[in-house]
């Protein structure tokens, strides 16, 4: 529940999407290829709920699932038909990368979303916040809290001091549901398909920023990530060694983006990573303490105060007033378009 100090209660109404004319065309990603019946009948089923969860959003138009599996699944092709999601096999196994490209290329409209199929999109009502948010002339891509994930930042948390489920511009983001302009996507070119395991998140993050685009975490949405579930069905097509591989890919790509304590190796100490000069002190000291013990506790404080010390809306986070308005500074700099 967002709260009303938190920084989405001041952005100004952008206009919600009119229910009859939905603006967001959504794909779904099913590229976990489980090697037993019982695994893949488990994933399929979720991949259903999340399409069907799809399906009861007012904003979403189109949706394609992306079948990334060696093999058609015929019984999941007629679920898409029942409920008017457009199925696509490539005919041949796809990687993760692949199966996002070639769904949000089959779509049509403005907005386009990319969901895993170990995503379930509840409640509904934060696909319309992150529509809204995707939707300020100065965001190139808007993305939820999670209750699990891979980057620490974006998960819920609960704290009885102060919100910290606050919208604002992390470091990083995992590309488990997220929500473009179409143009941001074409300008970046999609998802990398040089990685095949992962670092298409930091990338992607790193390319829409040098855009001069944001990339923010929406405080009032989140959903459900069940990669737990997924990952004991078996059979991921994201492992260890073509992360590795990855890795190495990453470091000759981006030399001046590797650290070799960062999360992921990846330097979020460097700017466009970091928004704010107080985040980006906090994962220069997480790179760089003497100890790997003294690493690692600096790198849990700066996941957990990261958000509130990037807040959105402000330029990069610049200082912001009483009750959370932004500051004079930051209103003064703030970049002509935005509130």
């Amino acid at each position: 529940m967002p709260d009303a100090d938190m920084p989405d209660a001041e952005m100004p109404d952008v206009g919600v999407p009119d229910a009859a004319a939905p603006v967001l065309g959504m794909v779904v990603n099913h590229y976990w290829n489980s090697p037993d019946d019982e695994g893949r009948a488990l994933l399929a089923r979720t991949t259903e709920l999340g399409l069907r969860l799809l399906r009861r959003s007012p904003v979403v138009g189109s949706i394609v699932l992306v079948d990334g599996s060696p093999g058609a699944d015929d019984d999941l092709r007629a679920v898409c038909d029942s409920i008017g999601v457009r199925y696509h096999h490539a005919g041949h196994e796809i990687g993760l990368a692949a199966g996002y490209n070639t769904g949000w290329r089959l779509l049509s409209e403005p907005y386009v979303g990319l969901m895993a199929n170990d995503i379930l999109p509840h409640p509904v009502s934060a696909l319309q916040t992150l529509l809204e948010v995707a939707m300020r002339p100065d965001v190139g891509c808007a993305f939820p809290y999670l209750n699990l994930g891979d980057y620490a930042t974006q998960l819920v948390r609960q704290s009885v001091l102060r919100p910290t489920q606050v919208t604002c511009e992390p470091a990083s983001m995992t590309l488990n549901l997220n929500v473009f302009p179409r143009e941001v996507l074409e300008e970046v070119g999609g998802v990398d398909e040089g990685y095949r395991a992962g670092y298409y998140d930091p990338v992607m993050v790193l390319r829409i920023r040098e855009l001069g685009r944001r990339v923010v975490l929406v405080g009032g949405a989140s959903a459900m990530h069940v990669h737990a579930l997924t990952k004991a069905a078996g059979g991921s097509t994201l492992g260890l060694d073509k992360l590795a591989v990855d890795a190495r890919h990453f470091r000759r790509e981006h030399p001046d983006f590797h650290s070799e304590h960062g999360i992921w190796n990846v330097a979020f100490a460097r700017r466009p990573f970091s928004t704010t000069r107080r985040v980006q002190a906090l994962w220069w000291l997480s790179e760089h303490a003497p100890t790997g013990s003294l690493r690692w506790a600096l790198r849990n404080v700066t996941l957990v105060a990261e958000p509130l010390l990037t807040r959105y809306p402000a330029r990069f986070g610049a200082g912001r007033g009483p009750a959370g308005r932004p500051s004079a500074r930051a209103r003064r700099d703030r970049p002509s378009g935005t509130a």
